[in-house]
C-alpha cells in the first residue's frame, strides 16, 4: 500500500479547489528523519503551481548538524522537495525566488540541492542552488 503525505501541494490544491494531476509518494525512508544536507540526482516531475519537485536521489551528503540516524537511506529513492513558505495575513505564501527556480526545472535535469526535513516527513529546500549548479 502506498502512502501519500498531505504536503503543501495537496493543501494548496485543496485550497484552490483543484486536484493534483499526479499524486507522488512523499514518505521519507526510515532513518531519514531529522536530515539536513545535500541531495544530488535528477528531476522526475515539477509539482503543479511550482511548489516543489520530486527527484531520484543518487547521492546524499549529510551536514555536520544533521540528526538523521541513517542519511544514506535516501540514496536510490524518489524524494519530494518542497519550497519554503510562510503565512502572511492568514494565507500561505510560497517563496517567490525558490518558486521561480523550481519553475525552470525540467524532467531529467541533474540537480544538487541543500534541504532539511521539516518535522518528520517533508523535505524543504533551504536555498536556491548556486550558479555553479546551473539548469542543464
Amino acid at each position: 500500500m502506498r502512502k501519500y503525505g498531505l504536503g503543501l501541494g495537496v493543501v494548496l490544491a485543496l485550497y484552490l479547489g483543484q486536484a493534483l494531476a499526479l499524486p507522488v509518494e512523499s514518505t521519507l525512508p526510515r532513518g531519514f528523519e531529522g536530515f539536513r544536507g545535500t541531495l544530488t540526482g535528477t528531476v522526475i516531475v515539477v509539482f503543479d503551481y511550482n511548489q516543489g519537485f520530486q527527484m531520484n536521489v543518487t547521492k546524499v551528503t549529510a551536514d555536520a548538524d544533521s540528526k538523521a540516524p541513517n542519511p544514506q537511506a535516501g540514496e536510490g529513492k524518489k524524494l519530494c522537495v518542497e519550497i519554503q513558505s510562510s503565512t502572511q495575513n492568514g494565507k500561505t505564501v510560497l517563496d517567490p525566488a525558490q518558486r521561480a527556480w523550481v519553475k525552470g526545472l525540467k524532467e531529467g535535469q541533474a540537480v544538487t540541492v541543500h534541504v532539511a526535513v521539516d518535522g518528520k516527513r517533508t523535505l524543504i529546500l533551504q536555498e536556491i542552488p548556486k550558479p555553479e549548479t546551473p539548469h542543464k
